[in-house]
């Protein structure tokens, strides 16, 4: 064999298995980036989607060019299922920061009629505004920013990194055939679909969310972020509806228990002066239906978002929802406080016990006696 032939075989080779690699990840396609055919059995089981929402929910709203967009923590890509012309955009503990250069990039690609902004107390602390959260990358929306050439280099390049992936995803796919899909338009199909309570996590959840609080501090620079998202929003001539995601209401107890009520009283008195917020975030029947509205204590299940929806829409629920607007702020957080009181007043026992075992990780069903479980 002459050299070259020997050369051009080897190239041949080498293009091959690129090729082949590059069909096999975009066939399986593991945390769905392109969206490529469901095949059961092969490729819907996508098991470390999950891990990387911030990389593959640019590419998927770029493509989807929604006219809706649901925005916020993991209570809003659990608890909200979105439309044929809507895509969820939440993300893990999203800072409102990452939030402002998700909308930012939304709005280059297309924008929408709608952004519905969930909101949480977190999202207020030092601590959210300022982490580097993993997976998000300024560069990658940069680049996505730039147009086709440039997302389809990024796209294959993200693709060749989840090569190690195939493997688990077929194998997880072969042996969940009868399942469903985990992911929906951004939507946590898995979580915000279950029928039952994670009753494990819903106890881990308890002591989390007391360090939370805990070691919570106010940063002002939130309120001038989520300004600018405002600001921004109208300038695109953007709607947005903007809502406090609901909270059980043990963990409305334990804000009372580490001395966070009030300043959540004074995040909601001033984000409700800069734009009307519908307020779901108090001692109400959604928030004390354990059982029948919450996997964990922390995400609600997505009947309740469209509970939420319905409010939203302008049929206002009043037994779960209160408008927060200028002008009568100070009066409906007063009927919160008031709300409270009363849950409190009856559930003394249960508080101290919750504000004695939260410092700690709590049993499971050290609780039982309060809780039901």
């Amino acid at each position: 064999m002459s050299y070259r032939q020997w050369f051009r075989g080897t190239v041949l080779c080498i293009f091959a298995v690129i090729f082949l690699l590059a069909g096999a990840a975009w066939i399986v396609d593991p945390i769905e980036l392109w969206e490529a055919p469901i095949i059961r059995g092969f490729n819907h089981i996508k098991p470390k989607q999950a891990v990387f929402l911030d990389i593959f929910k640019p590419f998927q709203v770029r493509r989807h060019r929604p006219d809706v967009v649901y925005i916020g923590t993991s209570r809003v890509y659990v608890g909200f299922r979105p439309e044929e012309n809507a895509y969820n955009m939440g993300g893990s503990s999203l800072s409102l920061p990452d939030m402002r250069e998700y909308l930012r990039f939304i709005y280059s690609q297309h924008v929408p009629k709608q952004v519905f902004i969930g909101l949480d107390l977190f999202q207020f602390s030092c601590e959210n505004m300022t982490m580097k959260r993993d997976g998000f990358s300024q560069d990658r929306l940069d680049i996505l920013r730039k147009g086709n050439i440039f997302f389809f280099g990024e796209a294959w390049k993200t693709s060749f990194g989840m090569l190690g992936y195939l493997k688990e995803t077929v194998g997880s796919s072969y042996r969940n055939q009868d399942k469903g899909k985990e992911w929906e338009r951004g939507w946590d199909v898995t979580r915000g679909a279950r029928a039952d309570m994670d009753v494990k996590e819903y106890y881990y959840v308890l002591h989390s969310y007391y360090e939370t609080y805990t070691k919570f501090a106010y940063d002002s620079n939130a309120l001038r972020c989520l300004r600018e998202i405002l600001e921004e929003a109208e300038r695109q001539d953007v709607e947005v509806v903007l809502f406090f995601n609901p909270l059980s209401v043990d963990l409305l107890a334990l804000q009372s228990i580490c001395g966070r009520t009030e300043i959540f009283r004074q995040i909601k008195a001033e984000v409700a002066k800069m734009h009307p917020v519908y307020d779901f975030a108090w001692v109400a029947p959604l928030t004390m239906d354990r059982e029948g509205a919450w996997l964990d204590g922390s995400h609600y299940y997505y009947p309740i978002g469209e509970q939420m929806k319905v409010s939203m829409a302008g049929n206002i629920d009043s037994e779960i929802c209160r408008v927060l607007i200028a002008e009568t702020v100070e009066e409906h957080l007063r009927e919160e406080g008031y709300a409270y009181e009363r849950w409190a007043a009856k559930n003394q026992e249960y508080i101290r016990a919750l504000a004695e075992a939260a410092p700690q990780k709590i049993p499971d069903g050290a609780l039982k006696m309060y809780l039901g479980f």
